[in-house]
């Protein structure tokens, strides 16, 4: 019987040829559509899913109203994380971040660009960015800390920076003003994180310069 239903079908595409192009060219084109709607839409659901507390993890954003129209954003006063962590007892920890800041790092005669910022010295035991030297616990502390990646540390160090001895201890210059000592390197960030740094500084430093000038 199925036999019968692709020879009737071969044949009526026989003598309807223009018909049967445009039924094919139709079906080909919805089912690459449907494909790649499909994989847009995996990838967009695995954003962030590797962190281990994920489903514990919220991010706080405000509403603005200026000029009678409501804005909504995800930049808050850096009171608001002590804030939290203080009066609201089902908050186990609130983390302060200040991400996608350009700065000049230079390590001996190499210097380049790199995207990064500043974060709680808890950030890393909020989210899950596996390190492949350093502690988590404490990378962050202090004001002259650095975190950088994998990439960042080949970037500076050669690829052999993990059988040269590593990079803990080591010294990176930010924006050719102050030196910072390298305490953690973490694996590269995945391109379905939200967050996305090469170096990442404590807040705390980041607080201090900005009362400075302030």
């Amino acid at each position: 019987m199925l036999k019968n239903y692709f020879i009737t079908a071969f044949r009526n595409a026989l003598r309807q040829k223009v018909y049967a192009c445009i039924n094919v060219a139709g079906l080909s084109i919805g089912l690459a559509c449907s494909f790649f709607i499909l994989l847009w839409v995996t990838d967009e659901m695995s954003y962030d899913r590797f962190h281990e507390r994920g489903a514990q993890v919220h991010q706080a954003w405000r509403h603005m109203n200026t000029g009678g129209q409501v804005y909504t954003l995800n930049s808050l006063p850096t009171g608001i994380a002590d804030t939290l962590a203080a009066e609201y007892p089902e908050v186990e920890d609130a983390v302060t971040t200040r991400l996608d800041t350009q700065f000049v790092i230079t390590a001996g005669d190499r210097s380049f660009h790199e995207t990064g910022g500043h974060a709680s010295p808890t950030f890393f035991q909020m989210f899950t960015f596996p390190f492949i030297e350093g502690d988590a616990a404490n990378a962050l502390q202090g004001v002259s800390s650095i975190v950088i990646t994998e990439r960042t540390a080949r970037k500076y160090f050669g690829d052999n920076w993990q059988t040269a001895g590593g990079v803990l201890g080591r010294t990176l210059t930010i924006d050719n003003e102050k030196d910072f000592t390298i305490t953690g390197v973490v694996r590269d960030i995945p391109g379905n994180s939200s967050i996305q740094f090469d170096v990442l500084l404590p807040i705390q430093e980041f607080l201090n310069r900005a009362q400075f000038y302030s």
